[in-house]
């Protein structure tokens, strides 16, 4: 059988790099978003327990900021808690209360170390872990305040 000049079309090995070619690009595609909404998912994760963990130290620093009493209860003290958001989805939070030194740098040059109240806030979920720290203080209310020292 001769081909003749004027047929038109593919010929089947150019048909069949074509698709190799096509199911490579493809299956390139696929990892590339495979990736990303994994890399997402992971940033997302993260970003949420910073602010977790952020919450946690804004919510020690409310309570004890004016009640010199509840924060020296709390110095040495630990406490765990544990949240499933789902079956397969848990998530582990950490705080402790400790009194570390804390270094001072004068702006001649001299240092002072006073002790300051520390709480350490740690999250654990699936393989990562967040830690944020925050120094807690007393204030005074400001004047006027209803809130009572």
């Amino acid at each position: 059988m001769r081909k003749r000049r004027n047929e038109r079309g593919f010929s089947l090995i150019e048909v069949i790099v074509a698709a190799a070619l096509t199911t490579f690009v493809m299956i390139a595609i696929a990892s590339a978003v495979a990736t990303s909404v994994h890399s997402t998912t992971l940033v997302e994760t993260r970003t949420r327990m910073h602010a977790d963990a952020l919450n946690v130290l804004t919510d020690l620093r409310a309570i004890t900021v004016y009640n010199k009493a509840m924060l020296a209860q709390m110095v040495g003290k630990s406490a765990s808690m544990t949240i499933a958001h789902s079956a397969d989805h848990v998530e582990t939070i950490d705080v402790s209360v400790n009194i570390e030194p804390n270094v001072i740098r004068n702006s001649d040059g001299t240092t002072m170390t006073t002790l300051a109240k520390v709480a350490n806030v740690t999250i654990r979920e699936l393989d990562e872990k967040i830690s944020e720290r925050a120094t807690l203080f007393n204030e005074a209310p400001a004047p006027g305040s209803v809130v009572g020292p």
